[in-house]
């Protein structure tokens, strides 16, 4: 019976797989490098005999990942490497706040991943654990509203390969804040259900009355301010 309860799950972490193969085994960079030598100079240049239109590229609206997340988390995970904190990046214009930027991700706690691996792997590593974390706290939050398997299995890989989650993956940060959504809903469920009606309905009703209290006391006016 284990066996077959954790079935689903395989099923899942099969699919990821084979998304990823051409990560996994032809050992490709989940990013959309080929936006880099179809459009920027000087690397569309060294092509410029070959293909004097511009080497072809699958899409213009997808540079961020290679203009933005993946060199400027590169560099914060290097300055947190030699023991500083990230707070500029000295190479955008005449510096430009790294520590600042949302999409540097520096303080991410499951950037621990890059810090082990040499950071072109970390980054694969980093990208693939966005539906593998994803689907499986999709599957749980799915799983404690008593939903069969399958059901649960569905639901995370419709989850974690939408339309949404698919445009946003080679981002990183997106996707990482995303995938935390349905462990919270999990963790609201956890703590709502722990807890009788009535011990809720108390609880709000001594918050309001305390509330209460003090809002009173701080709008009544004090004779000793005024008088001595």
């Amino acid at each position: 019976m284990k066996k077959i309860a954790f079935l689903p799950l395989v099923v899942f972490i099969i699919a990821v797989g084979i998304f990823f193969r051409p990560v996994l085994l032809d050992s490709k960079l989940p990013i959309p490098a080929d936006t880099i030598i179809g459009l920027y100079h000087p690397f569309r240049d060294l092509y410029a005999s070959q293909y004097p239109n511009g080497i072809p590229y699958k899409n213009a609206l997808i540079t961020d990942p290679v203009r933005q997340q993946y060199p400027w988390k590169e560099l914060a995970i290097e300055i947190e490497k030699s023991g500083s904190l990230p707070l500029w990046n000295p190479y955008s214009f005449s510096g430009t706040p790294l520590l600042g930027t949302m999409q540097s991700g520096a303080l991410y706690p499951l950037n621990s991943i890059l810090f082990v691996l040499p950071f072109a792997i970390g980054w694969s590593a980093f990208i693939i654990m966005q539906p593998l974390l994803g689907g499986l706290f999709f599957y749980l939050y799915t799983k404690n509203l008593k939903l069969r398997s399958l059901a649960c299995v569905l639901g995370a890989i419709t989850f974690v390969f939408s339309g949404f989650s698919i445009a946003w993956l080679e981002w990183g940060n997106i996707m990482h804040t995303a995938l935390w959504l349905p462990l919270i809903l999990l963790s609201i469920d956890k703590v709502f259900n722990s807890l009788s009606l009535r011990a809720i309905v108390k609880q709000s009703k001594e918050s309001s009355t305390s509330n209460h209290k003090i809002a009173t006391s701080s709008s009544t006016p004090r004779n000793d301010i005024f008088w001595s």
